[in-house]
């Protein structure tokens, strides 16, 4: 699970970079013409990260919800399993 933990957040990460990008290039460089193609590039990268941080997101709660269902076995913990619910994601179709 903490594989799929860092690769989300990496993704979340290269949105925010590909947004800032995308700011500080609009305001610094060339700011009475700012170059369309490039601003879009950024929009484009940051909503493709965000969109693949979701969905890596979702399929590990998914998995973390099939982990929590099997339950506990006989050298396993004496303590419940905790009732967790997994969401779709907010960009999963």
């Amino acid at each position: 699970m903490d594989h799929l933990t860092i690769v989300a957040l990496a993704l979340a990460g290269g949105a925010l970079l590909a947004a800032v990008v995308g700011g500080v290039a609009a305001v610094m460089i060339n700011a009475s013409r700012p170059n369309p193609v490039f601003l879009i590039a950024c929009v484009v990268a940051a909503l493709a990260c965000v969109v693949a941080a979701d969905t890596v997101d979702a399929a590990g709660e998914q998995r973390a919800a099939r982990i929590a269902a099997q339950g506990f076995g006989e050298g396993g913990c004496d303590y419940p399993a905790p009732v967790y619910s997994a969401t779709p994601g907010w960009f999963t179709w």
